[in-house]
């Protein structure tokens, strides 16, 4: 099985450069499947967002947008346990994905309105 530092996969992922784009860098790990630390299968990742790339220049965590069945997860680099045989494998379990607000679309992001929680 082969393993990749965090710090090794966001430097091949992302490149060693902040001139780089989005758009280049998604090119890069699209397709790429991403699983929970229990196994469970989320999607794949369907585009990455660097943080540095945001309008407001406010620093933001790079966000990996992952689709699934039950539609985009929008999970930070930081959640990101290893790589390992063609898979991100995270460092949460399902529970606390489900827990957790990824799927709703930070409003940094560019393009589309962000997914706002439903009211308390």
């Amino acid at each position: 099985m082969a393993r990749t530092t965090i710090g090794g996969w966001l430097r091949q992922t992302f490149g060693g450069g902040a001139a780089r784009s989005t758009s280049q860098v998604g090119k890069q790990s699209v397709g790429t499947p991403v699983v929970t630390n229990d196994g469970a299968a989320l999607g794949t990742i369907a585009e990455v967002w660097r943080g540095a790339d945001a309008a407001d220049h406010a620093p933001h965590d790079d966000t990996l947008g992952v689709r699934g069945a039950d539609g985009m997860l929008y999970i930070p680099t930081h959640a990101v346990a290893r790589v390992a045989d063609q898979e991100v494998r995270l460092t949460v379990d399902m529970a606390q994905v489900t827990a957790r607000g990824w799927r709703y679309r930070p409003g940094w992001l560019p393009g589309e309105e962000p997914s706002t929680p439903p009211p308390a």
